[in-house]
């Protein structure tokens, strides 16, 4: 589980992870916040290779930061 924070003005962040099995592996999103409560943002995660999540965030014209929630599960 993890958190990625996409500052104001961008479009993505990414966070390191321990490596996973792409193949047996999924990526969950758990939410987001934004710095200006303004809501609607739409943000999304994504398994990137096996030691990094991307974190995108479609509404980067308010102006606020958009902290979004994830957590990785690989099945065995």
């Amino acid at each position: 589980r993890g958190t990625i924070a996409i500052a104001a003005g961008t479009t993505s962040n990414t966070a390191t992870i321990n490596p996973v099995n792409t193949l047996r592996s999924c990526v969950d999103w758990l939410g987001n916040t934004s710095s200006t409560n303004t809501g609607g943002s739409t943000t999304r995660a994504t398994l990137t290779n096996a030691t990094t999540v991307t974190g995108n965030c479609v509404d980067t014209a308010d102006g606020a930061t958009h902290t979004m929630g994830f957590q990785v599960i690989e099945w065995f």
